[in-house]
């Protein structure tokens, strides 16, 4: 046998393991690293605003309008699982808000966000029901005793009674 007849080969081997050994630590990184969110994210902020605001027993609740297609809701499921947009407004049909999996109880508030779908994945049940004083507010987008969603563009105001806490 030749040097070159002998080498070649294994030059050609030595190559293709060493790519597939980066193809597979590429592979791995993608697998084992969370993917960001950045609906996720903003929702994470608008809830510990919330939760701040809840624990402190009032202040102003904001849905802002981020200028982007990513678009946020503040949602009071109550003791419901899900509530279906276009069953109250036409306009907004197929928008439906479903519930963390994780979440139960009676007194369910969650920030979801609609990118592409709606997710609503960071939640809270709360000690006591939320009642939203007024459904002409700027951002209510529908709503009653048990249940709201409130969307972007808005500003409201939590404050605690004895028995449920208030949003005007």
């Amino acid at each position: 046998m030749k040097g070159g007849e002998v080498t070649m080969p294994f030059g050609i081997m030595m190559i293709l393991s060493f790519a597939g050994i980066v193809v597979l630590v590429i592979l791995a990184t993608q697998l084992f690293t969370p993917v960001y969110s950045e609906g996720k994210v903003g929702a994470e902020a608008y809830m510990d605003n919330f939760n701040k605001v809840v624990n402190e027993g009032g202040g102003t609740v904001q849905v802002v309008d981020n200028g982007r297609d990513l678009d946020y809701y503040l949602v009071y499921f109550g003791g419901k699982f899900s509530i279906d947009i276009g069953n109250f407004d036409e306009a907004r049909d197929g928008l439906v808000f479903v519930r963390s999996a994780k979440s139960d109880g009676d007194n369910i508030m969650c920030v979801c966000y609609d990118d592409d779908f709606v997710s609503c994945g960071e939640c809270r049940e709360l000690d006591m029901p939320i009642y939203l004083v007024s459904m002409e507010a700027d951002g209510v987008i529908v709503g009653d005793s048990d249940f709201w969603v409130v969307g972007e563009g808005s500003s409201l105001e939590l404050s605690k009674e004895d028995a449920y806490y208030v949003l005007s």
